[in-house]
Order: C-alpha cells, then sequence, then structure tokens
C-alpha cells in the first residue's frame, strides 16, 4: 500500500505500529502490554506534529 501511494505521490507517516499479532495485544477491545500503550502513544503524537 505505502509503495502504491509514493507512486501515486502521496506522503505517507514513517512510524508503523510493531503489532504483528493483534489478538495478543488485545484482552476485552484494550490493549495490555504496556510497550505497544507506549507505541500507541508515540505515533498518534507523531501522526499530529506529521
Amino acid at each position: 500500500m505505502t509503495n502504491m501511494c509514493h507512486y501515486m505521490k502521496m506522503n505517507v507517516y514513517h512510524e508503523k505500529l510493531p503489532i504483528s499479532g493483534i489478538s495478543q495485544e488485545l484482552d476485552n477491545d484494550a490493549f495490555v502490554k504496556e510497550s505497544t500503550i507506549q507505541a500507541v502513544k508515540n505515533q498518534i503524537r507523531g501522526f499530529i506534529q506529521f
């Protein structure tokens, strides 16, 4: 998808969430790992500045 967006000359936010197994990250629709929670917060802050 990123390559397709670049081909169409679109800017793509570079930070990606390192979540390969979402089922292991969630419990009752909430993140349970502190490292994932921090990564999401960092991505939100960075995207706002983007």
